[in-house]
């Protein structure tokens, strides 16, 4: 947490004298469409050319129920038909946040005053049915940029914070404690009792026993505070974006002193989530396009980043995800390697026919991204796993899941959960040192003139995955079966073996003797039908006499993974390298 909160005083810094643009929500988005209901006459009118220093949109304090400081509020027609009586005190407490900075005086001799002081619940009884049916504003397509819908309170087609800039003014600079004796954080000097009121590094919900001990556990100055407070809203809504229902967010870190350069990088990165940069085409987007956007423009700079992966909830904010100290040249390192292998992390429209992608062997999103940049490894032993799940299902998600069909399988029908694809995964993880033990996946054999008649054996000793007799053995069977499959079509276009394997379940060691028999039957089935055997299929066989026996004695744990997977292996290597060859 201590660099995070470094990180916001260095970026609050930077833009202290811009506060009043930083702490305003508007000046977040690309476009607004502003609901203005007039105060006076009650009529509704939209906008969407309201300047943003007069459409104020800030929150009045750091707890979910504080409001806003000014009745400008978002607006979302999906919320309101679930809970509209919300959406009116949202209202009303920002009327209330508003009117707290003035006496009963100052009220009573001013007209805008007057009429905000007088509304209530049934104000906005007439006016529910016109507002129920109001739309969202709809992003244009091919527009960049954040866009939204808010609903204010007006007066004379002008949002009521219009009026009232001077109050926040009073906002951004109250004082609200005095110096307390201990020394700030950052500085080192002394003089505490700051708050920069974030609701992941506050210390606003302590009971009251202990409100004495607040500024000691963050202890800070009100001018580190403040900068710590900006700093994060300059992340918020200038350098962060969208990340599939999450916000993910960049931090720059200098690894020299230099404002300058900092200021540089700074805006970089905010022009890159503005959609001001975009040197990276889409279809070249592995990981994520600010990411790699960014670290393709910090390239040379000496600029660590980190990343954050955070939930906002009004004003908690949930940090799911930190990674630290990442170098811009990882980041494209990493985005070039996956690049090699063509995988992708997440599904996009600008994925080819050949992509392959993270998304399908990770269940959450933020675990592909930990992996990919942090130090984090996987075992060896849950990728197969995962792999498995892979190639049974097609997705470790079962929502998009669906069955494997063996018949389909053998006749290269799955692209995304073959062995091919699987040795893509692997290659990719042991380029990037994320695999923690050893894993051998099959390679490329080499097929000289002389290993064509023994083609069945070089397979089998080539590929380092078999590693024990139970794996060759389930390997054979698989090779076998893609055999049967592909010679009972060729006799009597039937594929009853084919659908017997799809209702055997999973592969595992120890259901490998039944399977081996009802390959057998199969065998003699098919010799009786056709009236001559099979050369591949019988030469299969005389391997499965040897290896076998002993796999099924074998009294050590295999895990069901690795057999499903050397079976699928044997499977893919007969369209491969063999069915031609029959």
């Amino acid at each position: 947490m201590g660099d995070i909160i470094t990180a916001f005083a260095n970026i609050g810094t930077i833009y202290l004298e811009d506060e009043r643009r930083v702490r305003n929500k508007a000046y977040e988005y690309q476009t607004i469409k502003t609901y203005l209901l007039d105060i006076e006459s009650k009529t509704i009118e939209p906008s969407v050319n309201i300047a943003r220093d007069d459409l104020i949109i800030t929150r009045f304090g750091v707890g979910a129920n504080s409001g806003n400081l000014f009745p400008n509020v978002p607006f979302e027609p999906k919320n309101l038909q679930k809970d509209f009586p919300k959406f009116v005190r949202g209202i009303l407490k920002a009327n209330k946040n508003f009117l707290s900075f003035f006496d009963e005086d100052q009220i009573k001799k001013n007209e805008i005053l007057q009429k905000v002081a007088k509304i209530d619940d049934a104000f906005f009884d007439e006016l529910k049915e016109e507002i129920m049916v109001l739309p969202k504003y709809a992003k244009e397509k091919g527009t960049r940029g954040k866009v939204a819908t808010y609903f204010s309170l007006s007066f004379h087609q002008k949002p009521l914070s219009a009026y009232f800039k001077d109050i926040y003014e009073k906002f951004l600079t109250k004082e609200e404690t005095s110096p307390l004796y201990g020394y700030d954080i950052l500085t080192n000097k002394k003089g505490v009792g700051g708050d920069p009121h974030l609701a992941f590094c506050s210390v606003n919900e302590l009971p009251t026993k202990m409100k004495g001990v607040k500024y000691r556990l963050l202890p800070l100055s009100e001018e580190s505070a403040k900068k710590i407070k900006i700093g994060f809203n300059v992340m918020d809504k200038n350098l962060s974006h969208n990340f599939y229902g999450l916000k993910m967010a960049m931090l720059p870190i200098l690894l020299q002193d230099d404002e300058k350069l900092y200021r540089d990088i700074l805006s970089i990165m905010e022009r890159t989530v503005k959609g001001e940069i975009k040197e990276i085409e889409e279809s070249e987007i592995f990981i994520d396009e600010m990411l790699e956007e960014v670290a393709h423009q910090e390239k040379n700079l000496p600029v660590l980043n980190t990343i954050l992966f955070y939930q906002k909830s009004n004003a908690a904010v949930d940090v799911l995800l930190q990674i630290d100290d990442l170098l811009p040249s990882y980041i494209s390192r990493v985005s070039r390697t996956m690049a090699k292998y063509n995988i992708k992390a997440f599904k996009s429209d600008a994925g080819g026919e050949e992509s392959i992608y993270l998304q399908n062997i990770f269940e959450e999103r933020l675990d592909i991204m930990n992996l990919l940049l942090s130090t984090q490894k996987i075992e060896s032993d849950l990728l197969v796993e995962k792999f498995s799940q892979l190639l049974y299902w097609g997705n470790i998600n079962k929502k998009y899941a669906y069955p494997l069909d063996w018949g389909k399988y053998f006749n290269g029908y799955y692209a995304g959960r073959s062995i091919d694809a699987i040795v893509r995964y692997v290659g990719l993880f042991k380029e990037l040192d994320k695999i923690r033990g050893d894993l051998k996946m099959e390679k490329e054999p080499v097929m000289g003139e002389e290993t064509k008649e023994n083609i069945i054996e070089t397979l089998l000793q080539e590929n380092e995955f078999l590693d024990n007799d139970v794996l060759k053995t389930a390997y054979l069977l698989g090779m076998l079966a893609a055999a049967l499959s592909n010679w009972q079509y060729a006799v009597s276009q039937n594929d009853s073996f084919n659908r017997w394997l799809n209702n055997f379940g999973a592969i595992t060691k120890e259901r490998l003797d039944r399977l081996w028999k009802k390959e057998e039957e199969t065998v003699r089935k098919l010799t009786s039908v056709s009236g001559h055997g099979n050369r591949a299929a019988n030469r299969i066989q005389e391997m499965l006499i040897e290896y076998a026996p002993k796999a099924f004695k074998e009294s050590g744990v295999v895990k069901s993974s690795y057999v499903s997977l050397a079976f699928a292996m044997g499977g893919s290597d007969f369209g491969k390298y063999i069915k031609e060859e029959r």
